[in-house]
């Protein structure tokens, strides 16, 4: 009751009354969330959401801000890298038209450039990985689901993405966003 759990992984409770959950994982609750807020990354196993007082229950999935953050820091990243390699193509392309290969080859500033332009390529490789290890975890987020196997009182509201949900008493459902709409399916 009224605890700050902040988490990399998946958070699981029994019962969660005016609590701020947040997690990169899964929240799993066997009996109840009632009020406070929660936000999962890869959604919620829940049996009951809210109670029949209409207690202010807010429960969001998406993406981590954390990561938008980080594909962001990653593009800037790659723009600045790009920049740099095009300064140093040109200067490469300046050596080879004023000197002949034997000569040039043997030059420290041709050497420094071409190490440069090679530690910046790899750069740029490692950085498109992370980002599309990012961009899974984005991916991923978004096909994720709020699952109630109980009962979803009024008072609650479900933010999936940027669709929203309120409950009206619905019983035996799963949430998913479809862009701005949210989609009901019955268990």
């Amino acid at each position: 009751e009224g605890v700050i759990c902040i988490c990399e992984g998946d958070i699981q409770v029994t019962t969660s009354i005016n609590s701020l959950l947040r997690t990169k994982g899964k929240i799993l609750s066997d009996k109840v969330i009632i009020g406070g807020k929660a936000f999962a990354s890869h959604g919620y196993k829940v049996t009951h959401l809210g109670n029949a007082a209409g207690t202010a229950t807010q429960i969001q999935i998406g993406i981590d801000q954390e990561i938008i953050d980080k594909v962001q820091e990653l593009i800037d990243r790659q723009k600045e890298n790009q920049k740099q390699l095009m300064l140093l193509e040109n200067s490469m392309k300046e050596l080879m038209l004023k000197y002949p290969p034997e000569i040039r080859n043997e030059m420290p500033v041709f050497k420094k450039i071409d190490k440069a332009m090679f530690t910046i390529n790899q750069q740029q490789a490692e950085l498109a990985k992370q980002k599309e290890d990012y961009n899974r975890e984005i991916l991923y987020s978004r096909e994720c689901t709020i699952r109630i196997e109980g009962q979803a009182f009024e008072g609650v509201t479900c933010i999936l993405h940027k669709a929203k949900w309120e409950a009206k008493g619905e019983r035996y459902v799963e949430l998913k966003s479809d862009g701005a709409v949210v989609t009901v399916k019955n268990l």
